[in-house]
């Protein structure tokens, strides 16, 4: 049974004796009920919708009361559980987190102890319909993670899927039992950042005023110069394409606005002299509306006041709303530049490389990241040995595979590192499969999908979308196939670096984790005590990469790396090719240059049209399209 359950109510006990909400018949009699649902899909997802990333999270609803537990969790004894939830229990008696009819127990089932919480059903902010709503629940979502921390210490996970509430009431309830201490204010910030990309709808203009408003709630609980100037740094760290930088933009500036602690030199000019003459700040795909948000916001300095000589400090000088800068062409000599706004490049050839740019940086700000500048251009006569194109995640999708196997070449590739995924979710199993068999010096590893399909078994973790295109998949594939998928192994690991699909902090053999933010820095600690210096991983299926430098962590967007330097470790993920989730629908690589120790990261576009129709022609959900169009 997916969802373990007890024989009676004698398997059950109450461990939080303060909180008398419940009998044990009662919770005997809903964890039995025939109604009682298993949310399987609200298990194993990383898109936007609700749920938990962990696969061996295990979710129950029944009469009003949602369940969970963990399979990674249980024990063979009473003890180890109640020592597991103490710390949980402790905090929700010293801190008002929890909806206050949640609590604990340890249910015995199938031989084992298992932790077991039980709370009424909420509604999560992600079942909230109005962009208007929506918008005003996250800066109270913020607010509440900013107390938290200052408060107690206490790091919560900010996603709308572990925040909810009552319909009857209007405060909101933490729904993860898992808390995080190590939970910074420049983790705010960037999660401040990634609700741009999940609103893509909502109008430039709207996230200023959404910045203003997010001040407005944290103003209570962020009372220094330096608390807001790292709060800042992660909102500017976290990785944005060019159209969702200029949201960034306004909403930075929002956050900013006739702040008490960030004061401004230039005051703003009176609004009358617009009205005349609607003025529009131009962008590739939409205008802003300056009525809303001056001209003089863009282009002027920022100052902060210095609270020990009160004499002015920039902090920071935006050029342009437009952040980002035209890709040189081969004729064109590129200049190296020291500071300007990072860009994603369309396409670097060996000999149009520039310096990696600076990132924003703000004066006194807490960890400000400088992107490693790569060495002179590589004149494009001279011959470049051992270079490997690194991918992942190609997903059955053939259009994608074959045009950035075309792209790879213009680099005068020489192998190839695949990271995992080559199937599950495209039309064209059969293909990318006998195209990868003939793929001349190429390391592969396996991914989840590749497991899966290889052994015909779908994981419990799996999401409605994995679990179709995983039983169509396996139809498609002949016993020899399978059989090639599953002969790769899981990791490679050499000296001084490791590859792997999913994370090097994936120890069982049946646990495939994520890198993200409540998981990246014990991934970063874990290749600096194994003695390596970075790892290629896939399977969040986004262009990112995570950096150690001493003792400070550090995240960018990709841009040209270094690799072994001085005491630093590197996570580096080179994207999807078949199914990114950027919100970039293009297929994403990196190239390796051995010779000179750096990674690029590159995109090229292919045919999305042609997969799409042919997912509806093999009768695979229409879901799997729309994400590809949309690049989520």
């Amino acid at each position: 049974m997916w969802f373990p359950r007890p024989v009676s109510s004698l398997d059950l006990r109450l461990l939080d004796g303060d909180n008398v909400s419940y009998s044990l018949r009662e919770l005997f009699a809903l964890l039995t009920s025939s109604d009682a649902i298993q949310r399987r899909e609200k298990v194993g997802v990383l898109s936007p919708g609700d749920g938990s990333a962990k696969t061996t999270t295990r979710l129950l609803e029944s009469g009003g009361y949602f369940f969970k537990t963990d399979t990674s969790q249980r024990f063979h004894s009473f003890e180890e559980v109640e020592a597991l939830l103490a710390p949980i229990i402790a905090t929700s008696k010293r801190a008002s987190l929890w909806h206050p009819r949640k609590t604990w127990l340890v249910m015995q089932s199938e031989g084992y102890h298992w932790p077991l919480s039980v709370c009424p059903t909420l509604s999560t902010l992600r079942s909230i319909d109005s962009p208007d709503d929506k918008l005003r629940r996250w800066a109270e979502m913020f607010a509440m993670g900013a107390f938290m921390l200052k408060q107690y210490g206490i790091g919560l996970d900010l996603n709308p899927s572990n925040f909810g509430f009552h319909p009857t009431e209007t405060r909101l309830y933490y729904l993860d039992d898992e808390t995080y201490p190590f939970l910074s204010l420049d983790d705010i910030g960037t999660g401040i950042a990634s609700r741009i990309p999940e609103q893509p709808d909502i109008q430039p203009d709207r996230w200023f005023l959404w910045g203003q408003e997010v001040q407005k709630h944290l103003l209570v609980h962020l009372t220094s110069v330096g608390e807001w100037l790292t709060l800042l740094d992660g909102l500017h760290q976290y990785p944005l394409t060019q159209q969702m930088s200029t949201k960034r933009e306004l909403l930075s500036l929002g956050l900013r606005d006739d702040h008490p602690f960030l004061k401004r030199k230039r005051r703003l000019q009176q609004k009358k002299q617009y009205k005349s003459q609607p003025l529009f700040i131009e962008t590739k795909d939409e205008k802003v509306d300056s009525d809303t948000f001056p001209k003089d916001r863009v282009s002027q300095p920022l100052f902060l006041d210095d609270e020990t000589s009160g004499n002015p400090r920039v902090i920071h000088t935006p050029a342009s709303i437009q952040t980002f800068s035209p890709i040189p062409t081969s004729s064109q000599t590129p200049t190296p530049r020291t500071s300007s706004p990072v860009e994603i490049r369309e396409h670097i050839t060996p000999s149009a490389v520039e310096a990696a740019p600076e990132t924003h940086e703000y004066l006194n700000s807490v960890n400000v990241v400088v992107q490693d500048s790569p060495d002179e251009p590589i004149p494009e006569e001279e011959p470049i040995a051992e270079r490997l194109c690194v991918f992942s995640d190609v997903h059955g999708n053939l259009p994608a595979f074959e045009s950035m196997l075309r792209h790879s070449k213009e680099f005068d590739v020489d192998g190839y590192l695949f990271l995992g995924d080559l199937v599950g979710y495209g039309p064209y199993p059969k293909e990318c499969v006998q195209l990868a068999m003939e793929l001349e010096n190429c390391l592969f590893l396996r991914g989840n999908h590749d497991e899966q399909v290889a052994k015909g078994e779908s994981s419990d973790g799996n999401n409605r979308l994995a679990r179709e295109s995983l039983n169509w998949t396996v139809q498609q594939l002949n016993n020899t196939e399978r059989e090639w998928l599953l002969s790769h192994p899981r990791e490679l690991r050499e000296e001084t670096w490791l590859a792997v699909h999913s994370s090097p902090l994936d120890d069982k053999e049946e646990h495939w984790g994520y890198i993200y933010e409540l998981t990246y820095q014990d991934a970063l600690r874990r290749l600096k005590d194994d003695g390596l210096s970075f790892c290629f991983y896939g399977h969040t299926h986004v262009q990112f990469i995570y950096k150690r430098v001493g003792e400070k962590e550090q995240k960018s967007m990709p841009v040209t790396t270094k690799l072994f330097q001085e005491d630093e470790t590197i996570l580096i993920n080179p994207g999807s090719v078949g199914q990114p989730r950027d919100r970039d629908p293009r297929a994403s690589f990196a190239i390796w240059d051995r010779t000179h120790e750096r990674v690029t990261f590159h995109r090229v576009t292919y045919p999305v049209e042609t997969t799409m129709k042919q997912i509806e022609k093999v009768g695979l959900p229409e879901d799997l399209a729309i994400r590809l169009e949309m690049g989520w």
